[in-house]
């Protein structure tokens, strides 16, 4: 359990930095070969991965503090982990589209290839 929270430190670090490249990288295509607005809602599509990242640590951090004292309020809290991304996204994805007004494939774009990137990540942690 030392590593899971030794990794949960050092996590967002990587995170980060992986997300960055992300945006640098599929922003910068969407900008050159489309348009501003392409960039900007693949950069919105990222920030969406990012957020559910976010939220994901978060969680996992409080679920590693209380994993000893109470397993029920453990498993609570990833439900609810999962409960909020999904509302997250919806609502994010409901603002870009709606509100926003951005473009539908630079945005599915740019989150699944932060997806993608996140995934990867794990992959080559282990």
């Amino acid at each position: 359990m030392n590593d899971d929270v030794n990794d949960l430190k050092h996590s967002p670090r990587r995170a980060i930095i992986a997300q960055i490249l992300w945006i640098l990288l599929v922003v910068g295509a969407f900008g050159t070969f489309m348009d501003g607005q392409a960039a900007v809602s693949a950069a919105y599509g990222i920030a969406i991965a990012g957020f559910n990242r976010f939220l994901n640590w978060w969680h996992a951090r409080r679920a590693m503090r209380l994993a000893d004292e109470d397993a029920g309020r453990t498993v609570r809290i990833v439900y609810r982990c999962a409960l909020e991304r999904f509302v997250a996204t919806v609502a994010f994805f409901a603002i870009g589209f709606g509100r926003l007004d951005l473009p539908a494939l630079p945005l599915l774009s740019g989150f699944i290839a932060a997806l993608l990137g996140e995934t990867a990540q794990r992959f080559k942690s282990k």
